[in-house]
């Protein structure tokens, strides 16, 4: 009985967990309530010098302490890393001044929201809610670039409802998340 919950254990905290998604900031890729599938192991592989995260992942971290909002885990997607220079311009993320293609923004999501040009440090990156609606998404337009060891796994998948409802009608919620090729810049927004 005690090796199963200390197996479990391990497994959670270095292996595989899920988390909770609450509020609208990163839809239309995840909704409030839904429960995804985050790769923990990835973190401590990267930490090791084995891979890192890719622009375009979606990750949950630890938020930056503040007395400004609430401490806890955020899931947000990495849209710069170190060296880059992001900025937004009425809604548009650019990187080192180059209009970024984001498929997963829903137009009815976005915002005229800027923030002025900010340099990503070595080992940290840019996370962005995909909810970018003015004062929809708690990220790094609010607190900056995040350091990459305060992320605690990479979000893979979504669990949880096994249904959803919608104007279409019932769905299958059940779903991976696949990379976007966000890395792709686009010629014009």
């Amino acid at each position: 009985m005690l090796a199963a919950i200390v197996v479990g254990l391990l497994v959670a905290t270095l292996g595989v967990s899920t988390v909770g998604i609450d509020g609208a900031s990163m839809q239309p890729t995840l909704f409030s309530g839904e429960r995804g599938l985050a790769l923990r192991y990835e973190a401590w592989l990267h930490r090791i010098g084995i891979g890192a995260f890719q622009v375009g992942d979606v990750v949950f971290f630890k938020i930056p302490a503040s007395p400004r909002w609430p401490p806890g885990l955020a899931v947000k997607r990495i849209v710069a890393v170190s060296a880059d220079t992001v900025e937004l311009i009425d809604g548009v993320v650019l990187v080192n001044g180059v209009p970024r293609s984001e498929s997963y923004v829903s137009s009815s999501l976005s915002g005229s929201e800027s923030a002025a040009a900010q340099a990503v440090p070595e080992g940290h990156v840019y996370v962005l809610g995909d909810n970018r609606a003015p004062l929809q998404s708690l990220d790094s337009r609010r607190f900056g670039p995040i350091p990459v060891s305060s992320i605690a796994g990479r979000v893979t998948a979504v669990l949880w409802p096994f249904w959803r409802t919608t104007d279409q009608g019932r769905i299958r919620n059940v779903r991976l998340l696949m990379p976007p090729s966000a890395g792709q810049p686009t010629v014009e927004p």
